[in-house]
């Protein structure tokens, strides 16, 4: 529409975020993956259903790109790539793991035809010259995970999609790119369709020979000429053409097979990827080794390296160079990269945060943290660095279905006036504030001092993000509030919330506690 309305400058700024997907596709792994703080999210795991995603996992987000196909293409290596690829979602175990989401259902491999963000994969194969494997697995499809029974529906209606994704593909075709103008043909499921068109025009559709065992297109006529595209227009159905499908029981491996011949789905123009930061952690107590990434070898990458500590993003402390290898760090960094192609074309700004920690503690979690919610490790807890609200970024430790309890190791004796824990209600995505936090102190490990327990009064339905210090000042043996007393070791305790309630979308699941930061003073 910008540039049918003749505005360029909004014209190019989509077009070029049509391809931020490239910023998400980690060469090492073929998949989709999330980037934090410009690092890639370590433990990855493809099949795991977490914050990163909404309503399924990488191995379903990794095709979701209808825009731009063929670039989804020539990042896998090709259309031989990209066919193997989408077998092997297709015969991948159906084995989901991390969140528990009701819509991620009727699975054929890590297909999931129950929810939205699989919908259009099957039709992908035709974009590779392979329209009969299309055909394959629309049919079974439609046959297999649909029924004309009360619960016929493998997933989620959710405004109507799993019903119209059927009726299109029972017709033949489906709306692979919404916007454009190209349908692509699957498998007719009836001998004869008839859509009335507003004007008095019928659009027809035409497969005498459909049967359970004819589902496979020999060929397509169009209006009683020979039609050799694996695809339809709209212009087709506006026009009331009529289209005459020849089944037959075996494959006709050269239907849709000469590139001409193809749908297309291409975002033109230059483009590059951002860069990513290789560290195995954004803490590091003493040093750590630093390398850059890119996804074409060829690119040259910039970087800049300023002082965390009072110095802005973009404040030009650091002056770019050439990235020729790895370097070290000794203090805390904010790194700034970009790539640039051989057309002097560059790549948005990657920035990372490597913060130094002076903390030496040793820390002891009786229960692990989810694996998606790690806030960099066990040290996450006294690492100095806050969580915030948008939980999402990285920062907090979640526990689920279990309490919070950890010990921390001091390395020496020191005096202990207060403590406090850092907390997140979001109960929106299944996160309540504890029921409770009590604090122990003791000075061998073995033998701890009650030094107090707290509470809250965040109410248990308040959806705002909210951040809270649950904490006690410490009082010594003599009864005098806030002297504190001497301990090498603190243990902090937080009871998890429990069942979710009946009024919540997530009624009967499992809350979560997240944490960051034990606070001593």
């Amino acid at each position: 529409m910008a540039k049918i309305l003749g505005r360029d400058t909004t014209y190019n700024e989509y077009i070029r975020r049509a391809k931020y997907y490239r910023n998400i596709y980690d060469p090492s792994t073929g998949f989709m993956r999330p980037r934090i703080n410009g690092i890639w999210l370590t433990p990855f795991n493809p099949h795991e259903v977490n914050v990163h995603y909404t309503e399924a996992n990488s191995w379903q987000y990794t095709f979701h790109v209808p825009q731009d196909v063929s670039g989804l293409m020539d990042l896998f290596g090709g259309e031989e790539a990209f066919d193997k690829r989408l077998d092997d979602l297709f015969t991948a175990p159906a084995d989901i793991s991390g969140w528990n989401s009701a819509d991620m259902t009727g699975l054929i491999g890590q297909y999931v035809q129950g929810n939205e963000p699989s919908h259009h994969i099957a039709y992908l194969y035709s974009y590779a010259g392979k329209a009969w494997k299309t055909q394959e697995i629309v049919h079974k499809i439609m046959t297999e995970l649909y029924t004309a029974e009360p619960d016929g529906l493998c997933g989620n209606e959710d405004c109507g999609q799993m019903s119209a994704w059927y009726i299109f593909s029972a017709l033949g075709f489906y709306p692979v790119l919404p916007g454009s103008n190209q349908y692509v043909l699957g498998t007719p499921l009836f001998e004869e369709a008839v859509v009335h068109l507003e004007d008095g025009t019928d659009f027809v559709l035409l497969a005498p020979d459909v049967s359970d065992e004819n589902y496979y297109v020999s060929e397509v006529w169009k209006n009683d000429q020979e039609y050799p595209y694996s695809y339809i227009s709209y212009e087709d159905i506006a026009s009331g053409a009529e289209f005459y499908f020849d089944m037959i029981a075996e494959p006709n491996e050269n239907f849709g097979l000469d590139p001409s011949e193809r749908p297309v789905s291409a975002i033109e123009g230059d483009f590059v990827e951002n860069p990513w930061v290789n560290v195995a952690n954004s803490m590091f107590l003493q040093s750590v080794e630093v390398s850059l990434g890119a996804m074409d070898p060829e690119y040259r990458i910039w970087y800049s390296v300023e002082p965390l500590d009072g110095a802005k993003a973009g404040s030009g402390t650091g002056d770019f160079q050439l990235y020729t290898g790895p370097f070290t760090l000794k203090e805390s960094s904010r790194i700034r990269c970009y790539c640039e192609n051989e057309s002097w074309f560059r790549s948005h700004i990657t920035e990372s945060e490597l913060r130094k920690i002076g903390s030496t503690y040793n820390v002891t979690i009786k229960e692990k943290y989810s694996r998606q919610y790690s806030a960099g490790g066990d040290l996450g807890l006294v690492d100095g660095i806050r969580g915030s609200v948008n939980f999402r970024l990285g920062g907090w430790q979640g526990y689920q279905r279990k309490d919070f309890e950890d010990i921390i190791d001091l390395k020496e004796a020191r005096q202990v006036t207060k403590l406090a824990a850092g907390v997140l209600q979001d109960m929106k995505y299944w996160i309540w504030m504890p029921r409770y936090v009590e604090f122990y102190t003791s000075m061998d490990g073995e033998t701890y001092r009650f030094a107090g327990r707290v509470g809250h009064n965040v109410a248990e339905d308040d959806y705002t993000p909210q951040i809270h210090d649950l904490g006690v000042t410490i009082t010594d043996d003599y009864g005098n509030v806030g002297s504190g007393v001497e301990a090498r070791y603190i243990k902090v305790f937080a009871k998890n919330y429990g069942k979710i309630p009946k009024w919540h979308l997530g009624a009967g699941g499992n809350a979560y506690i997240f944490t960051d930061e034990v606070i001593m003073e």
